[in-house]
């Protein structure tokens, strides 16, 4: 909903991992929703599935990562994909 996104990649202080930031301007996660991100078919969106955050945090999961959801102290979330380099 309006805002822009920017999406980074860089390898973890370790270099053991590499991590994908996706971080946008928009309104954010409602509070309430937080919990609730990873549950499939869980959404507020009309028209969606609400697969796609649960879907995402199983494939990083699989491969030995993780995905994580915050929401900005401003304006706008960060999702972050940590995932296992030279596997």
């Amino acid at each position: 909903q309006g805002g822009s996104l920017r999406v980074t990649m860089k390898s973890s202080d370790d270099a053991r991992l590499a991590v994908f930031t996706f971080e946008d301007t928009g309104p954010g996660f409602a509070r309430e929703a937080l919990d609730k991100l990873f549950a499939p078919f869980n959404t507020t969106d009309k028209g969606k599935a609400g697969i796609g955050l649960a879907v995402a945090r199983r494939i990083a999961e699989k491969h030995g990562g993780t995905l994580e959801v915050t929401n900005k102290k401003e304006r706008g979330a960060i999702v972050e994909v940590r995932l296992p380099l030279g596997v």
